[in-house]
């Protein structure tokens, strides 16, 4: 069956002349893994990769029956992929039972995501003891178990990788911190990530208008309420932002444990009527479509999809200066950067784009030709297909 993707973008292989493998004259089996009880950006990378590959090889995903993983297996099925969900304790313990599960594909390749550094290991495991002969694991964020101060954990991240062949970061810099860990450094490779581009269903004052705002300037996050994120500088920044812009209203797409926590803080601040908590959404572009700017105010992110998608709606980002981030925006060209933490100059920084123009302008063009030519979901596909040929090469001559 075709993806909905099919009809508007050709084959990986196909676009770009991959020749097949001597040694496998089948197309090859992948299966995309995640354990992440909460994939959000990682589900989105994997449906991306198998929607664009599914005619290079025949590919399968899992997800865990968590709520969001879950939502992403439906979002799979939905788009005619081979999806299923399995209990997360089966992917977090791996074992036997998983072995079970892994077994009657017979995979040639598995291919873990991890959005944090201690997943997925249970699935690599899995998978050497069902016989897959590759084994192939994403680093969606950087290796922070050093910042920890906990050996242990350190020590279990070194195991956990022992089975994997090949280790994906997606930004360099996020390769440069895994060289903290105990860990050949040859094993790893950097592919960006990429994305589809995804148009909004609805214009722009429909969605202002269902939004029922009081502002006349949006400003839009798209996060999970957590420390990495750091919705805090944008809270301690509106104070500063709305005495030059009265009519400023942050958009905040998301969910997460600090949500109380930043409506108090916002409150105390007096600016909570300045801040629209709108849960978490799956009518991401329409909130694009609508905003006057995208804020990222992270203190790190791996290659953050969400400013990947905002430059590719011709929405003006600013976001923290920060582990990432800076290779996704080019500052004063695709976007504008602040200091991480650094609240008055992200008011400063947000205000000088609201004010000119021009230079919305030209961050919105510069950054739709960065998405086209550096950062289009085909040519991360076409890097992840050439990756997979090597090592399954590499395992028919072993």
């Amino acid at each position: 069956m075709q993806s909905r993707f099919q009809s508007a973008l050709p084959s990986a292989a196909s676009a770009m002349q991959v020749r097949p493998l001597a040694r496998i004259p089948r197309r090859p089996r992948v299966t995309l893994v995640t354990d992440s009880p909460d994939p959000s950006g990682v589900g989105e990378h994997m449906l991306t990769l198998a929607a664009l590959l599914q005619n290079d090889v025949q590919i399968s995903l899992i997800f865990s029956d968590s709520a969001g993983g879950a939502a992403m297996a439906c979002r799979g099925r939905n788009a005619g992929l081979d999806t299923w969900s399995i209990p997360v304790q089966a992917l977090l313990e791996g074992g036997a039972s998983l072995v079970k599960v892994l077994q009657p594909w017979h995979p040639d390749l598995v291919h873990v995501h991890a959005g944090i550094a201690l997943e997925g290991h249970a699935v690599a495991a899995a998978a050497r003891a069902a016989r897959v002969p590759a084994v192939v694991r994403t680093e969606h964020l950087p290796y922070t178990l050093r910042t920890l101060g906990r050996p242990a954990l350190e020590a279990l991240y070194a195991r956990g990788v022992h089975p994997v062949d090949r280790i994906i970061c997606v930004c360099e810099a996020a390769r440069h911190t895994f060289g903290m860990a105990d860990v050949d450094p040859s094993r790893y490779a950097v592919i960006h990530n990429g994305i589809m581009v995804r148009k909004p269903i609805r214009d722009r004052a429909a969605v202002r208008a269902q939004l029922d705002t009081q502002g006349d300037t949006l400003v839009l996050t798209v996060a999970r309420f957590s420390e990495q994120k750091h919705h805090a500088t944008l809270i301690d920044a509106l104070p500063l932002l709305l005495e030059s812009h009265p009519g400023v209203q942050l958009l905040w797409a998301g969910s997460g444990p600090l949500q109380a926590q930043l409506g108090e803080r916002a409150a105390h601040l007096g600016v909570e009527a300045h801040i629209s908590f709108l849960g978490r959404r799956d009518d991401v572009p329409d909130l694009m479509a609508a905003s006057d700017a995208l804020c990222a105010p992270s203190c790190f992110e791996g290659h953050p999809l969400v400013i990947l998608e905002a430059m590719a709606a011709g929405l003006p980002v600013v976001a923290a200066r920060s582990l990432g981030i800076t290779e996704a925006v080019r500052n004063e060209e695709t976007g504008l950067l602040f200091p991480f933490g650094n609240a008055p100059v992200l008011a400063r920084t947000l205000a000088t784009l609201l004010e000119d123009p021009d230079l919305a302008a030209c961050l919105r063009e510069n950054g739709r030709r960065a998405i086209a030519e550096e950062f289009s979901a085909l040519r991360m596909a076409r890097e992840t297909l050439l990756l997979y040929q090597n090592v399954l090469k590499e395992k028919s001559l072993a």
